[in-house]
């Protein structure tokens, strides 16, 4: 894989990206460009890492989009004088306005009333209420679950309503803007010395699956697991999206896209596809088989709206109780 020099780049002065990550504005090919540069934060604990790796978690979460099939914005790695950055290319049209769903609910909702991580509730009412969305309300529906599934594997924990949205074009059509923003995945804010530690113990591995991260949504008053919404029975959109995404899934591909990012090290490499084929059987493939069997899990139901997950022993048991299921 060679890396893109995008130092030398004419800057594009009419595009303004908000966001709380460091980015610029670019010509690349004759085309417009996002490029994002990797966040510096103070180490949490002892897994952490100083320098968030929000860059290659947006190329490869895109990347895993790409694989099922699901419209996602392009990507690209490179060099900015002298930086890692992810280039994401613009996917408007001239004439295209893209809205986020957090404007559509500033629409219909007072700001004290909205809380950063979306509520279900809200998410459905908006879709059904608003004049734009409601005209695409299948589709609508359907993406954000399908989106879900896919950032339930690459455990995305920031899929808040500013990050998916809609265009409206020139002849002021609305339609799905494709999935963007995932610098949020693939736990980026862990260190690789930590990563090589998490997958020595069972344990290490179960958190990553059940405990976090959970999903970036408010079901009942408390954030979800994306275990618990799929396998719970709770969501029926939710469990049609699971039978549309999970046959769509090969763990091969999901390992061809870490595979083929050589600039990751071997340490990166193993965590990553581990966690990728560990989140699709324990979460995805295991609440795709309860659906098809019509067989879903009570405890999962009894988890949704509450503090899942704070104890050693509970998770542990979650996960011996879904490697019996899966074999």
């Amino acid at each position: 894989m060679k890396l893109i020099d995008f130092s030398d780049c004419k800057i594009d002065r009419h595009s303004d990206y908000g966001g709380s990550d460091r980015k610029n504005a670019i010509i690349y090919n004759g085309e417009r460009y996002m490029i994002k540069f990797s966040e510096r934060q103070e180490p949490k604990n002892d897994y952490g890492t100083s320098n968030v790796n929000n860059v290659l978690s947006e190329y490869i979460g895109s990347h895993i989009f790409a694989s099922v099939g699901i419209p996602v914005h392009e990507t690209l790695l490179g060099t900015y004088n002298g930086e890692l950055v992810v280039a994401c290319r613009n996917f408007l049209s001239p004439g295209d306005t893209l809205h986020e769903f957090s404007w559509y609910l500033r629409n219909q909702y007072d700001s004290s009333d909205i809380k950063r991580t979306p509520i279900l509730e809200q998410i459905y009412k908006t879709i059904s209420a608003d004049p734009d969305l409601t005209l695409i309300k299948k589709e609508a529906v359907a993406r954000y679950w399908d989106t879900f599934v896919v950032d339930a594997i690459i455990g995305n924990f920031d899929r808040h309503s500013g990050n998916w949205g809609y265009i409206i074009d020139a002849s002021d059509n609305v339609k799905l803007a494709p999935v963007y923003d995932c610098g949020s995945c693939m736990f980026p804010g862990l260190s690789a010395d930590a990563m090589g530690r998490v997958l020595d113990t069972a344990y290490g591995i179960a958190r990553r699956i059940y405990e976090f991260p959970k999903a970036a949504l408010l079901v009942e008053g408390k954030k979800v697991g994306y275990y618990d919404m799929m396998s719970s029975g709770y969501n029926a959109d939710c469990e049609r999206a699971v039978l549309r995404i999970a046959p769509k899934i090969n763990t091969d591909d999901l390992s061809k896209v870490i595979s083929e990012t050589s600039i990751l090290s071997g340490e990166r490499k193993d965590f990553y596809i581990a966690m990728l084929k560990n989140r699709f059987r324990y979460i995805v493939e295991r609440a795709y088989n309860r659906i098809k069997r019509n067989d879903y899990d009570e405890k999962a139901l009894a988890r949704i709206g509450t503090d899942s997950f704070k104890d050693e022993a509970e998770t542990l048991e979650e996960f011996e109780r879904a490697e019996k299921e899966m074999n």
